[in-house]
């Protein structure tokens, strides 16, 4: 009884699909598929339970073959197979017919994977009484049989020849490009995607994992909650470094699963290689679910294909002018979107969270960058976003990191005539607040310096102070002070604060 209960409670994951391309131009809220009601090993609705009826094996269950079963009675039939997993030896769903009873008192599955199996069904009779019927037989090895083992060797034998991202992307890709989600939540083992080209995240997860180890990449299954439905994907180990990858998110259902159509054209790559942080902004891994800490971008698809950039198409303009303006600190208005390409773009009003994730990423990565600032040199830039916003779109704020690696005395009033003339490995000069003079060929031929922040604005300096100093060279000051009209008047660049 105590193995019958742990059954009872292994049920199959369902998916939660992802946003969907409208042709309008915009991505669609997410369709959120839900497990049809009385999905379970009895049905949904009461019934006075009659005795048991039986399974006939007309042809037997053999490894890469149609198995035939028969119910001797009934007129209304629920299906249901289960493998028991030989990692945690419980029983795991395969595939369900659904929570309506069909007419077919026969079933038919082509048995894939070695191993025991549990065959159920819940039968229902003229009088409006039902009863449960099960069967349980093991398929052992045959060789030369078309198995799913044989498929994953055939795939990760397809796969062109790359390090262990390449491979990755790849197995992630034929996935995608070759199933669709199963709206019906019939197929849950791994033949579903395989071999049928549908299945529920389960079906996707266990795949992908089954592909990574035969190409020699180290991954886990982790399950829990998607937008707060049951879901499955998968922790992967690429070059020594732990992410994240939702293969199931990456094939999301579109208006083409809905007119009976089996591809989608819209496969993505938005859920491969994220960091735990981003991916749990709509995921929550389970209490029971293996565990590894994924805190890395390094081999996110956003970074190494650069397709960041391209969610920022929109406003990225801005972000280069206000730099090519020297100012150092600035909000860009994010227009409640991050674009996907083609002239698509997720708006915040109907996918908030895939717009927040996406364009935390892109600030997370777009800090990484160096970018080109006034006076032609390229500075790092802190972009940050706080997601509390209206429902238009948050800023993003943007802050030029200015390094000093001279720091002049407090209270020094006049940096003297040639003081730092030639000096070498001068980088960043900051003259502190009282400095009232600036001598000739103070920091003339300084051939590292790449500016000097001036705490004040009313500041005297000498025209040659700070000859042959390399292009680039940028003056930090208050905006509309004496310094800025040297600036202005010697041709050097400057930044305002």
């Amino acid at each position: 009884m105590k193995r019958i209960a742990t059954i009872l409670l292994t049920l199959a994951l369902a998916l939660c699909a992802l946003p969907t391309l409208a042709l309008a131009g915009e991505v669609q809220p997410p369709r959120l598929p839900t497990l049809p009601a009385g999905i379970s090993l009895t049905p949904s609705i009461r019934r006075t339970r009659a005795a048991g009826p039986v399974i006939n094996t007309l042809v037997e269950p053999v490894l890469g073959e149609t198995a035939k079963w028969q119910i001797d009675t009934g007129v209304g039939y629920r299906y249901g197979l289960l493998r028991c997993n030989p990692e945690d030896n419980v029983y795991h769903y395969i595939y369900m017919s659904g929570s309506d009873f069909v007419e077919t008192s026969v079933f038919t599955y082509t048995i894939r994977e070695t191993g025991d199996y549990w065959l159920t069904c819940d039968v229902l009779t003229a009088d409006d009484t039902w009863s449960t019927a099960t069967l349980f037989f093991t398929v052992t090895d045959l060789a030369g049989a078309e198995s799913v083992q044989s498929k994953v060797r055939e795939i990760v034998g397809l796969c062109p020849p790359g390090g262990e991202y390449e491979k990755a992307l790849w197995l992630h890709d034929w996935l995608t490009e070759n199933a669709h989600y199963d709206r019906n939540y019939q197929y849950y083992g791994p033949d579903g995607v395989l071999f049928l080209g549908k299945g529920v995240c389960d079906s996707y997860s266990k795949a992908y994992n089954l592909l990574l180890e035969a190409a020699g990449i180290e991954s886990m299954r982790i399950t829990g909650k998607g937008n707060g439905g049951d879901h499955a994907w998968n922790a992967v180990k690429i070059d020594g470094q732990w992410c994240m990858v939702d293969v199931t998110w990456d094939d999301p259902i579109s208006e083409y699963d809905y007119e009976g159509k089996t591809e989608s054209g819209y496969e993505r790559h938005d859920y491969f290689g994220l960091n735990e942080e981003l991916l749990t902004m709509d995921h929550t891994i389970g209490a029971d679910s293996p565990y590894v800490a994924c805190t890395t971008l390094d081999n996110s698809y956003a970074k190494r294909s650069r397709e960041y950039m391209v969610w920022m198409d929109h406003i990225r303009d801005l972000f280069m002018e206000n730099l090519a303006d020297g100012q150092l600190t600035f909000d860009v208005a994010t227009q409640g979107r991050v674009m996907v390409g083609d002239g698509y773009y997720y708006s915040r009003t109907n996918a908030q969270k895939t717009v927040d994730r996406c364009t935390l990423l892109a600030c997370a990565l777009m800090s990484e960058d160096l970018w080109a600032f006034v006076g032609g040199r390229d500075v790092a830039v802190n972009f940050t976003y706080e997601i509390e916003g209206p429902s238009d779109g948050p800023s993003i704020h943007c802050d030029v990191p200015v390094e000093t690696d001279l720091v002049l005395p407090s209270g020094l009033t006049l940096v003297d005539e040639s003081a730092f003339e030639n000096a070498d490995s001068v980088y960043g000069v900051l003259l502190g607040a009282g400095v009232e003079r600036v001598a000739a060929n103070a920091f003339a031929g300084c051939d590292d310096l790449m500016w000097v922040v001036f705490a004040e604005g009313d500041v005297q300096i000498d025209d040659s102070a700070f000859a042959d100093v390399p292009s680039g060279f940028v003056i930090v000051c208050p905006l509309d002070s004496a310094v800025s009209g040297y600036a202005a008047d010697k041709g050097y660049a400057q930044a305002n604060r």
